[in-house]
This record gives structure tokens, C-alpha cells and sequence, in this order.
């Protein structure tokens, strides 16, 4: 990860570069997951049933956006 700052006419602006983030944001993701971190919601179906995020699951997917943005 690195970062840079500049400044121009008083305002300081900073670049951040983070050259494993996608490898990173996904182990973080699996990890909570895996913990059950922050799970906010129950699939069901039939017999079976499981947690979830939320926001990952309205990221994902138009069907779960619509469906938890209205409840």
C-alpha cells in the first residue's frame, strides 16, 4: 500500500494505492463469513437455511437489492 499527498491553491489532496486489495477485500469478506461477523440476515429454503450480509447480497445481485432496499 502507498500513499501521496499533494497540495494546490491551499487543499491537500492524498492518492492512495493498495496493490493487493482485491485479494484482500476478498479474504476479509471469507473471514466474516466464516466467523459470522455482522450477518444481518437469514436465507431459507425448504429445510435448509443460511446467514448473509446484506450489503453483499444487494452488491450481487438486482433481485436482493430491490427485495431489501423496500423492507
Amino acid at each position: 500500500m502507498a500513499a501521496s499527498s499533494s497540495s494546490s491553491s491551499g487543499e491537500q489532496q492524498y492518492s492512495l494505492r493498495w496493490n493487493d486489495f482485491h485479494s484482500s477485500i476478498l479474504s476479509s469478506f471469507r473471514h466474516l463469513r466464516d466467523e459470522e461477523d455482522f450477518v444481518d440476515v437469514t436465507l431459507a429454503c425448504d429445510s435448509s437455511s443460511f446467514t448473509a450480509h446484506k450489503v453483499v447480497l444487494s452488491a450481487c445481485s438486482p433481485y436482493f437489492r430491490r427485495l431489501l432496499k423496500n423492507s
